[in-house]
């Protein structure tokens, strides 16, 4: 096979191949870490939404970063304390992001994390339990607009920690 002769029209199309492909793997890099930083941003507005959540009994500001679905499994979550006639306060410690995998709408992150329980029966001040407790949690991120909302949450592994 015999290569062309490169002239200077060649070496103009190449330079603009060049350019081309920089850029497009710039904009590939850029939209990578933006899904990135927004999905963990995501993950812990929701831990910090679900803390107050469970402090005040009321999903609503939830409805900003979670679906429909995981908002049903966590009324499911507080009616059990309720209808135990408790109270959690809980405190989100640490949290260590580890892996973070994507499709077209949606995304998978897998986060280690450490929480803070007490536990209230509704007539004693005093805890009934304190405890902290480590996870591995895997989050299931649905796109919404031009956010991610938790569509789904499992947790992997949970030790009790003790205090």
């Amino acid at each position: 096979m015999v290569l062309p002769k490169r002239t200077s029209k060649t070496d103009e199309i190449y330079k603009a191949v060049r350019v081309a492909l920089i850029a497009f793997f710039s904009v590939v890099l850029i939209f990578r870490t933006w899904t990135i930083v927004s999905v963990q941003r995501t993950i812990k507005d929701y831990n910090a939404l679900l803390e107050m959540a469970y402090n005040s009994w009321d999903l609503q500001p939830m409805k900003t970063v979670a679906t429909d679905k995981e908002l049903r499994r966590l009324q499911a979550v507080l009616a059990s304390l309720y209808t135990r006639k408790e109270k959690a306060e809980v405190k989100l410690l640490e949290i260590e992001f580890s892996s973070i995998s994507w499709g077209f709408d949606s995304v998978g992150a897998e986060a280690k994390e450490k929480w803070f329980y007490k536990l209230f029966t509704e007539k004693d001040s005093k805890p009934k339990r304190t405890d902290i407790y480590n996870y591995q949690i895997f989050y299931s991120l649905v796109r919404s607009g031009l956010n991610w909302k938790i569509n789904e949450i499992k947790i992997l592994k949970e030790t009790r920690a003790g205090l």
